[in-house]
């Protein structure tokens, strides 16, 4: 299975490269503007580099010679899971020494900015177990039109519900708490994700 990520990882190594200017330009606009969410929003960025994978597997047809090599056909879903968390975790990575850079001068609650890479984390685990089962099973293509209208649904249905109910906004600890245990609810999500897009694989045809 190391080969398949390997693969994966050489595949989208020179996009890697953008990714690290795209590194500098966010560091650059977040001591700038002194918030930390520009720069944390580069995990997203970096994370999206599995579409790529994706994309070039479709190109080459690589899932009929992928079938002929002996190797199971589950350990080919996860590899693209694992280069998923791969990628998230680089991303992470990267982010954390903002914290550090220039003390308050970039930011006054280094616990707030804990809270956002945290959320950001979340949330690609969240959206790699959703997109991640449209790309097995319909391709990439659809899976960035799913991954757009997954963006753009809740600007459409908040104001639509927006009247129908009465939002009331939580205690700061219950915040804090959700907001601690919310990245292991994104890897439990990403697991029953990994499950279906095994079943997804196996019943497809290539």
């Amino acid at each position: 299975m190391m080969a398949l990520i390997q693969k994966d990882l050489m595949v989208i190594q020179k996009q890697m490269k953008v990714m690290l200017g795209l590194f500098c330009l966010m560091l650059i606009v977040s001591y700038s503007f002194q918030n930390v969410a520009f720069f944390s929003t580069f995990i997203v960025f970096i994370m999206m580099q599995v579409m790529t994978a994706f994309t070039y597997d479709d190109m080459s047809n690589w899932g009929r010679f992928a079938n002929t090599m002996p190797v199971k056909m589950h350990q080919h879903i996860l590899s693209k899971y694992v280069l998923a968390l791969i990628l998230t975790g680089i991303g992470l990575v990267f982010s954390l020494p903002l914290l550090f850079i220039g003390g308050d001068s970039i930011l006054n609650d280094k616990k707030a900015a804990s809270f956002i890479l945290l959320g950001i984390l979340t949330l690609c685990l969240i959206l790699f177990s959703i997109v991640l089962p449209v790309f097995i099973k319909l391709g990439p293509n659809m899976g960035r039109i799913i991954l757009v209208a997954i963006f753009l649904l809740p600007t459409f249905v908040y104001p639509l519900v927006d009247d129908y109910f009465n939002w009331t906004i939580p205690s700061m600890k219950t915040i804090e708490t959700f907001i601690y245990f919310a990245p292991i609810g994104g890897l439990l999500i990403m697991v029953i994700s990994y499950l279906l897009s095994v079943q997804i694989y196996v019943k497809k045809e290539f």
